[in-house]
């Protein structure tokens, strides 16, 4: 009796008849290990997958949250303007006048030199507007830059549109030039008709350089700590401001010192002639 039902149960297993409890231990020991290496490799594969997707989606992950921002203007990045026949129609609002105030920055490690060529503009919202900035490479090797920027206040980003900007790229300057960088803009007419921005009528526009390296990482506009303020800007204008009145005093000296040293010299020439 026993016989058979092996020989029944062996049959529907597909397994040949056991010899002894021995070798049926065996064979199932057998089974649970190559099923076990199979979920094994099956689990291994499913991590692999995942890790690669995970890696996938990092990369992906900056420029589509930069497509992200450029849509949305969050963080303060301002709309690229591609639709240039509407830019060409659009018409400016005369009763409204905007104060566009520009700000440069460089880190400690960047030995370029970086400012804008004009303090502030005023716009009209649907009028465009031309605006630069200059570098210059005073060390005598060339340095490769390349720029972030960021608006404040962040409402006003929306409207915000660049024409033509330097942002993003990578600028090379050798040893002694200088260029100047265009940004190209204008603020969309409908920046009137937002009831959140009616008080609003000045905008800071801010650009930082970074020396351009392979392990370089732009600072999030997103962060609290890299967003230029006003209060930066007017501290900044301040001590530009008092580098001009002390060059001009220096001047100033140099010139009386002239003026007083010249009726000595007439005196000097006239005695001169006497003799």
């Amino acid at each position: 009796m026993w016989s058979i039902l092996r020989g029944i149960s062996c049959h529907y297993l597909r397994l040949p008849p056991f010899r002894s409890r021995t070798h049926a231990l065996l064979v199932r020991t057998l089974m649970w290990r190559s099923q076990g290496t199979s979920r094994n490799r099956d689990s291994m594969y499913y991590v692999v997958s995942i890790g690669v997707v995970a890696v996938g989606v990092t990369f992906a992950a900056i420029p589509a949250y930069r497509i992200f921002c450029e849509k949305t203007s969050f963080g303060g990045l301002t709309q690229v303007a591609k639709d240039f026949e509407r830019i060409a129609n659009m018409e400016k609002v005369e009763d409204r006048l905007i104060r566009v105030q520009f700000n440069a920055d460089i880190p400690s490690s960047m030995r370029w030199q970086f400012k804008p060529l004009q303090h502030e503009i005023y716009v009209h919202p649907g009028e465009t507007a031309l605006a630069f900035y200059t570098a210059y490479n005073p060390t005598d090797r060339p340095i490769v830059g390349i720029s972030s920027y960021n608006l404040t206040p962040f409402q006003a980003a929306y409207y915000f549109n660049k024409i033509q900007c330097f942002c993003f790229e990578e600028q090379i300057l050798n040893p002694g030039e200088r260029v100047d960088l265009p940004v190209f803009f204008y603020i969309d007419p409908d920046y009137a008709n937002d009831p959140a921005l009616e008080y609003l009528d000045s905008i800071l526009l801010s650009y930082t350089f970074f020396e351009a390296k392979s392990d370089l990482v732009l600072p999030s506009p997103f962060d609290p700590s890299n967003r230029p303020s006003v209060k930066d800007f007017l501290g900044q204008k301040k001590i530009d401001a008092e580098v001009a009145v002390k060059s001009t005093s220096v001047e100033k000296e140099k010139t009386n010192k002239i003026a007083e040293s010249a009726p000595k010299m007439s005196q000097a020439k006239l005695s001169k002639n006497e003799d």
